[in-house]
């Protein structure tokens, strides 16, 4: 380690001086004072919380309570298409498209 300073040994056998007590209640009072409030966001109101809660439930409760559409003006071979499981639909309307296109369809193998 190296050897101390003589400034700061010199430092060291000053005697510690205190503040006067009026200087501490003057410092105390001004930084009091001049402290402000700072703006903080605190997030909406509650009351517009609570709507956009109950907005978003009613949505969601909507949502999971409304029946499928009906199924009217859909043709009967539609309503049968979509009872089938995707890989049957999906060669069903393959099926369709070559046969609207006029096109032979690949050889099943």
């Amino acid at each position: 380690m190296s050897a101390p300073d003589p400034f700061e040994e010199k430092l060291r056998s000053l005697p510690a001086r205190s503040l006067p007590p009026e200087w501490r209640a003057e410092i105390l009072g001004r930084a009091a004072s001049a402290r402000s409030p700072t703006p903080r966001w605190k997030g909406p109101p509650h009351w517009l919380a609570w709507g956009w809660g109950a907005g978003i439930a009613a949505s969601l409760a909507l949502h999971l309570t409304t029946p499928e559409p009906a199924l009217a003006g859909r043709s009967q071979g539609d309503i049968e298409l979509q009872s089938k499981p995707p890989l049957q639909r999906r060669a069903q309307l393959l099926e369709a498209w070559l046969a609207f296109n006029d096109v032979k369809a690949y050889p099943k193998p």
